[in-house]
């Protein structure tokens, strides 16, 4: 069900980049009588149904980046499919939220006088926020700063030899895929997914890991 949702909703989002000018007087006024309405007349692939929620996601919502969303849908049909622990979806969900919160306002920054809703309401509503805040060149400097924190933040880490270095990122649409392992000991739940880690770190894991093997070796002997 929540991979037919994914795909209905990715359709849906799609169809709303060629026909939103089109649909945008049928449902921009919602009700749910919109849904029954046979006279209503929409071009939304997906029908009217189709045409109401791509609506709310992109204009009344978060604008293009609703189509993360998709994503993070799948990501949880994937775990739950495979019978995997649900802590898995804990990294898609915060990256997604970390993008959505920084895309929105950025897009509708960019393409304000754009008729297409690039950011959507939420980011519509932040843009103006800061605007009036700081100021136009303020807002532009705020996004810059925070993108490239974002970057540092993501991409960069003191090595051992005490200089920066560059690793692959943190996150990767293969990683996305991936599940987190949950250990359980006691009451105590611990959260170990290797495929957040660098390399060094998981090096030295492994070289713990053996040394521990290797005691434990040594004291039955």
């Amino acid at each position: 069900m929540l991979t037919l949702l994914a795909v209905y909703l990715a359709i849906a989002f799609v169809s709303y980049l060629y026909t939103w000018q089109a649909d945008q007087d049928q449902v921009f006024d919602f009700s749910w009588s919109l849904f029954f309405d046979q006279a209503l007349q929409v071009e939304n692939w997906l029908g009217r149904f189709g045409a109401v929620v791509s609506n709310a996601f992109f204009y009344r919502g978060v604008g293009l980046p609703a189509f993360i969303v998709v994503f993070v849908i799948l990501k949880l049909a994937y775990l739950l499919f495979g019978e995997r622990s649900l802590w898995g979806i804990l990294p898609p969900v915060q990256y997604a939220l970390t993008f959505i919160l920084y895309l929105s306002p950025l897009l509708a920054f960019v393409f304000s006088r754009s008729g297409f809703p690039w950011g959507g309401a939420l980011g519509d509503f932040i843009t103006a926020w800061l605007s009036e805040f700081v100021g136009t060149v303020g807002t532009a400097l705020l996004f810059l700063f925070l993108g490239f924190a974002f970057l540092v933040w993501n991409f960069h880490h003191i090595s051992t030899k005490g200089t920066f270095s560059f690793r692959l990122p943190k996150f990767s649409w293969s990683k996305f895929w991936q599940t987190s392992a949950v250990d359980i000991s006691g009451d105590q739940s611990t959260i170990a997914d290797e495929s957040w880690s660098t390399p060094e770190e998981i090096e030295a894991q492994k070289k713990t890991s053996s040394a521990a093997a290797n005691a434990a070796i040594a004291n039955k002997g």
